[in-house]
């Protein structure tokens, strides 16, 4: 389980830098999912098998984790 904290609130931190280098890990959870922050508000999604997809808001890249790793439990 991911610890839970203001979303918003890094949301608001990220989507205030202009551009990114290289992307920022943001969650690697225990199943091997991740969230990278591309900049810009745009939040990359990855499942184990490094399927993936792009996300606007870090709260829409948590969901979006949340129900991946919802699918692999079952």
């Amino acid at each position: 389980m991911i610890d839970c904290f203001d979303f918003a609130v890094v949301d608001q931190m990220m989507q205030s830098c202009i551009s990114m280098a290289y992307p920022s890990r943001i969650c690697l959870t225990s199943r091997g999912s991740t969230i990278d922050a591309l900049g810009g508000g745009q939040y990359k999604v990855c499942d184990q098998s490094q399927s993936c997809t792009v996300k606007e808001g870090l709260w829409a890249a948590y969901e979006s984790l949340r129900e991946l790793e919802q699918k692999r439990v079952r």
